[in-house]
């Protein structure tokens, strides 16, 4: 019948649609997956990476007893300070190439690979984690009675976040409009509460046993809690003082721990087996990052520690008993995906044709 066949070619033609878009959509999320040059050693942890894919972290030397702070142009490590015995870490890094970190007990700032000392408050250690586009520094240091206070570095100045306020508190992140996020001890003693440091005041938004690592340009706040019963961590985020809990990959434990200004967070969370595996948060759902890599390679994700506007993400890999940097970069759609969408478009119009042909016309359709 005509009918029929007119029906069977429309349904092959939505068919075709179907596996195109199938296909296009598994295209839309491509990773290119690199292990990072270490300084020599078999470990190496990425901690941070700018929109232009500079990665900072620290690294091992032949030695394999010290680590060395440690900028990855590509996947090229570059040692930030040559001193054999002494140990440096590079937590983080803005658009100037400014990385921020710590050399022994000391916050330090690197300018391409001259680092300068910052101001303390006193007291050992200190140190810097996160830097803005602005410049802006933030971490902690120990005063003279030798609690942590959370500690901003702006235009030569040290800024004591703590100070009249809480006697403990820490700063892990800061935005491009200066908001800083961290924790504090909150009133019900010894545990802390995720905190927002807004240029005015000091905000403890989280429940107790709960600190904030990261916040993006829309004010989202990323973190974890603890302590729940199963002594578990658990990953957060918060919207406006609203608490968000992200899903885990089926366990009970996990640490969100950046997000960029698209909205998407990095971390670890657990498997039921309670195995951790590098995790990205995208609309309320959780993808295991090792998905995206090839199984034979022998490497597992274990945790994400950092993700640029553009996607990429860094954290830690292992292989055996090798600890290793790694980058995940997105690979770029190709060009001719426009031209696939209006071929697509071809079949779909031809198979919407034809049903209508068949539904308004079925005088046309012959027995």
């Amino acid at each position: 019948m005509k009918i029929k066949t007119r029906s069977l070619l429309s349904e092959f033609a939505l068919g075709l649609a179907a596996i195109f878009l199938i296909q296009f959509n598994a295209s839309a999320q491509p990773y290119t997956f690199s292990i990072l040059d270490t300084l020599g050693g078999t470990l190496s942890q990425a901690r941070g990476i700018n929109n232009f894919g500079q990665i900072v972290g620290y690294s091992t030397s032949n030695t394999n007893t010290t680590f060395h702070a440690t900028l990855w142009n590509g996947i090229t490590a570059v040692s930030l300070d040559e001193r054999p015995d002494f140990r440096s870490f590079a937590l983080g890094i803005n658009d100037s190439g400014q990385i921020v970190g710590r050399i022994e007990s000391s916050a330090v700032v690197w300018h391409a690979t001259q680092s300068v000392i910052l101001n303390g408050l006193g007291g050992t250690p200190t140190a810097a984690v996160a830097i803005n586009k602005n410049g802006q520094i933030v971490g902690n240091g120990n005063a003279p009675s030798g609690q942590t206070h959370a500690l901003l570095w702006d235009s030569g100045d040290i800024i004591d976040l703590g100070v009249n306020n809480t006697p403990v508190s820490n700063a892990s992140g800061i935005n491009s409009a200066g908001k800083i996020v961290g924790w504090s001890w909150g009133s019900g003693g010894p545990w802390s509460r995720a905190t927002l440091w807004d240029g005015i005041s000091m905000i403890q938004f989280g429940e107790l046993k709960t600190q904030a690592t990261g916040i993006n340009d829309a004010g989202t706040v990323v973190g974890y809690s603890y302590g729940d019963g199963n002594n578990s961590l658990r990953p957060m985020a918060w919207q406006a003082g609203t608490e968000m809990l992200p899903v885990t990959l089926g366990g009970n434990s996990g640490i969100a721990r950046a997000i960029n200004n698209s909205g998407r967070i990095v971390g670890y969370s657990s498997t039921v087996n309670g195995q951790p595996r590098a995790t990205l948060w995208d609309i309320d759902q959780a993808y295991d990052l090792n998905d995206y890599i090839d199984p034979s390679s022998g490497w597992i994700l274990t945790d994400a520690t950092a993700i640029n506007d553009h996607g990429w993400i860094v954290g830690t890999a292992t292989n055996g008993s090798n600890q290793r940097a790694y980058l995940l970069s997105v690979t770029q759609v190709s060009e001719p995906t426009s031209i696939s969408m209006l071929i697509l478009g071809f079949i779909l119009f031809a198979a919407f044709s034809q049903y209508r042909r068949i539904l308004f016309h079925p005088s046309q359709c012959d027995a």
